[in-house]
């Protein structure tokens, strides 16, 4: 250890260590600032945030266990329950996992979540119906619910049960590939017996949305996985079927894999399907 009475500094070096009941930190380098009363870590940066006693403020909405955080370096303050990662930072939980440039994490009461910016890649096993995810590491393919979402920024507010994308949106699941310019995820709350799981997803901005065999596009969008519906509404919705035609209205309504289109409009409300002739 080396104390800088000047500087009001304390270095740490030679692999070390810091712990306490919520978290353990490793890494080349440790330096306390006591004035701000801030730590810094340097070099090979590895947390772990120990929550194995259940969900917390940082649990990623399809898991539960501890969460592990790498990146090269990090700025830390115990007082208020912050920390900032820096360094193309990995955070995963299970086989769910995020990665950015930079990130927040706030395991405080006032603001509890996470905040991820800079070429932000997330996959999210937020299963719809609350069956459980298949094994694998973080990134794995989880057919039936993994969210597989890349944007500009991320940020999760734990006590909202909100997860909101900003900038650039590409999103992959199971109502097929989307892109946006911001996409936000509603949660069902822990208590609930679905706690964790996507209740709706809402995506902003030039929406447009790929399935096979068709192609739609939007000012917004919403799906519900329980239904597996997906709603284009707002500019002048339009879907292309390669059965059905295309189809436009002032909201369009269908269904994964779905042989019908409902189509609201200003004359009422028609349904076009592969199975009889559009009204």
């Amino acid at each position: 250890a080396l104390y800088d009475l000047r500087k009001a500094t304390i270095v740490l070096s030679g692999s070390p260590a810091l712990s306490d009941r919520a978290s353990r930190t490793t890494a080349n380098q440790f330096t306390f600032f006591r004035e701000r009363n801030e730590m810094q870590a340097e070099g090979g940066v590895q947390t772990t945030y120990f929550l194995a006693l259940g969900r917390t403020a940082l649990s990623l909405p399809g898991e539960s266990g501890p969460v592990k955080v790498n990146a090269r370096r990090m700025r830390a303050r115990a007082e208020d329950g912050w920390a900032q990662y820096e360094g193309r930072v990995r955070l995963w939980q299970g086989t769910d996992a995020v990665e950015a440039d930079v990130m927040e994490v706030n395991l405080n009461d006032k603001a509890p979540g996470l905040v991820a910016t800079g070429e932000v890649r997330s996959v999210l096993g937020v299963l719809a119906k609350g069956k459980e995810a298949a094994g694998g590491g973080p990134g794995a393919e989880r057919p039936g619910g993994a969210l597989h979402i890349h944007s500009d920024s991320m940020t999760f507010a734990a006590k909202d049960n909100l997860i909101h994308y900003e900038g650039s949106v590409k999103a992959a699941g199971d109502f097929g590939r989307l892109t946006s310019q911001a996409l936000e995820i509603r949660l069902a709350a822990p208590g609930k017996a679905t706690g964790g799981t996507v209740e709706r997803i809402v995506a902003q901005g030039n929406v447009r949305i790929v399935q096979p065999g068709r192609r739609g596009h939007s000012e917004r969008a919403e799906y519900f996985p329980a239904e597996e519906t997906i709603v284009l509404s707002g500019g002048t919705p339009t879907l292309e079927d390669d059965e059905l035609g295309t189809a436009t209205g002032a909201t369009l309504t269908f269904k994964n894999a779905g042989a019908s289109i409902t189509v609201e409009s200003q004359a009422g409300k028609r349904t076009l399907s592969r199975h009889q002739l559009a009204p």
